[in-house]
């Protein structure tokens, strides 16, 4: 069994990911707490065991949005970090010195757009970049 913790956690998340979802879709005066509760199989008491008002659970819902959307920014700058590295290994491979330093210099290029998206003091460990790897 989930921890209690945990549970409430994870079913907040379907509370504001379902708000997000009913709000852009129905605008939010047009969306009723019970249809967001509805929509995550759970009823309007539970509700407020997550949020105080309607008014709450829009402003953090914005915020999950956001967050969701920084995410998938970084995951493709990411991407794309990985594919400029990967154009370097094989220019480093094939011996082409010219290849090999326009694509350093994409490299880093694409490592400084990944550290630019965010506060450098707030960079999680995990948001590391394959030029770091490559080029340090």
């Amino acid at each position: 069994m989930a921890h209690p913790k945990h549970r409430k956690q994870h079913t907040r998340q379907r509370i504001l990911s379902a708000a997000a979802r009913l709000f852009a879709a129905r605008g939010f005066a047009a969306t009723t707490i019970d249809e967001v509760m509805s929509d995550c199989g759970l009823t309007r008491g539970g509700f407020y065991a997550h949020f105080r008002s309607k008014a709450q659970l829009h402003h953090e819902a914005l915020a999950h949005v956001q967050q969701e959307a920084d995410l998938l920014k970084h995951e493709a700058a990411l991407a794309a970090t990985a594919m400029w590295v990967g154009a370097l290994a094989v220019a480093q491979s094939a011996g082409d010195e010219s290849l090999a330093a326009q694509m350093t210099e994409a490299c880093r290029k694409a490592a400084r757009v990944l550290r630019e998206e965010v506060d450098a003091d707030a960079w999680p460990a995990y948001f590391w970049s394959p030029a770091d790897v490559c080029l340090h």
